[in-house]
């Protein structure tokens, strides 16, 4: 795998999210581009594309720094929690990075790992969003829950963290006067409220290109970001028979461009990519 290569970029790049007025024409738009509010949302077509083209220079947002905006910080972590959750399928982000961090942070080939790794981790602030994690069971707290749209079940799994451990990263991301996950506040980014664009229902319908069975692979194109993973579990059920062992779909938005090849996991009952061992562990 060659080596990931990115633009980092501050708030400047977004000069349209300074606004406080913009037409309702505006924000469908970048609604459909993004998947969720612009504030939440600004990353996470960003970070689809760097993973479609690992070594194109995409841009991705650079690290918080004291004096960013809120809005900043909001859209630096929710472009990670929507890849971790709709890419590798991670129900739960907390167990999957749980593994993550105790089998030594592996990269093994996964453009994934490799911006969780490249990006997040050597950003230096990964910790505080493992720590906001693992505080608690993750659950979305707004709109529908994954569990509703695909065939999986929360177990209902608790992290072992070590509660002192958590109590350090939160005193450092208050000390640091940088707008973190983890604070005084238990969700102070309002990362579980802005985290089920993908689940939504209110989107036009896809248009499905599928090829022969006996190939196992299908197109599903979309229009908009919003309810784009449900539209997937939506057209898995529609799939007939294949000979393979399950059908990969390319999942394509047209706003944003190929979001990868997905498979629905007959273990988990989820939609994911790249490799099942990957997936699976975040559930």
């Amino acid at each position: 795998m060659q080596p990931l290569v990115v633009e980092r970029v501050g708030p400047r790049h977004w000069p349209a999210l300074t606004r406080r007025h913009v037409d309702d024409e505006y924000r469908s738009r970048v609604i459909d581009f993004m998947g969720e509010q612009a504030e939440w949302g600004f990353a996470i077509p960003l970070i689809f594309r760097a993973l479609a083209s690992p070594t194109s220079g995409e841009p991705l947002p650079r690290a918080p720094r004291q004096g960013d905006p809120h809005w900043f910080s909001c859209g630096y972590w929710s472009g990670l929690l929507s890849m971790l959750m709709y890419s590798l399928g991670w129900a739960r982000p907390d167990l999957g990075l749980w593994w993550w961090y105790a089998n030594g942070k592996p990269i093994d080939d996964d453009p994934r790992f490799e911006i969780l790794s490249v990006v997040f981790d050597h950003d230096g602030q990964l910790d505080w969003f493992a720590a906001w994690l693992w505080q608690d069971r993750f659950k979305n707290h707004s709109g529908p829950l994954i569990e509703e749209v695909t065939e999986w079940t929360d177990q209902g799994k608790l992290v072992p963290a070590d509660g002192d451990w958590i109590d350090r990263q939160r005193h450092e991301a208050i000390r640091s006067a940088i707008f973190a996950p983890i604070g005084a506040d238990l969700d102070g980014l309002h990362l579980r409220m802005h985290c089920g664009g993908p689940l939504e229902t209110e989107t036009a319908s896809p248009l499905a290109l599928r090829s022969n069975p006996n190939e196992g692979t299908a197109v599903l194109v979309l229009e908009s970001m919003v309810g784009w993973y449900r539209h997937l579990c939506l057209f898995g059920e529609s799939l007939p028979p294949s000979n393979h062992r399950s059908w990969k779909v390319d999942v394509v938005v047209k706003p944003t461009g190929w979001l990868g090849t997905y498979r629905k996991s007959l273990e988990t009952g989820l939609w994911f990519s790249g490799r099942h061992l990957f997936h699976v562990v975040g559930t």
